[in-house]
């Protein structure tokens, strides 16, 4: 008998649940420096269109893009969004509108050592993650 673990969507979760997660990622998208959705899409590796109906709350947005969009916003990790979806509170948003920094390793240190403004060095860390994480799944 082989037990397989349900895949995460959003598609399972109600319209208020669907709606709390929207309101924290497009907060943290916005504190993280990604102004527009293309730039978050951009660097999580996904499309738009999975962006836009992640923060419209459309049922549907599947556990790839899930994963792939939480891995390219400060604090959050693959658990968060069913976290938050649960009910759960997302990372907490510092009162100067900025997500905790939170560097993962010492090439990210870099680059947020690099004299530019945080949202360029955002933008390039945000951009190492994405082909990390390509890297890793093989993709």
């Amino acid at each position: 008998m082989s037990t397989q673990r349900k895949q995460l969507s959003t598609l399972g979760y109600s319209q208020e649940a669907r709606d709390r997660l929207a309101d924290a990622v497009n907060k943290a998208r916005l504190a993280a420096g990604y102004r527009w959705r293309t730039n978050l899409a951009k660097a999580a590796g996904v499309s738009v269109r999975s962006v836009t109906a992640l923060e419209r709350a459309e049922p549907g947005v599947g556990q790839a893009n899930l994963y792939a969009i939480a891995r390219v916003l400060p604090g959050w990790t693959e658990d968060t969004m069913k976290l938050v979806l649960d009910g759960g509170d997302p990372p907490a948003i510092d009162s100067g509108g900025r997500v905790e920094i939170l560097l993962l390793d010492d090439s990210e240190r870099q680059l947020w050592a690099l004299d530019m403004p945080d949202d360029v060095k955002w933008g390039w860390i945000y951009q190492y993650r994405a082909l990390r994480s390509q890297s890793q799944t093989g993709q």
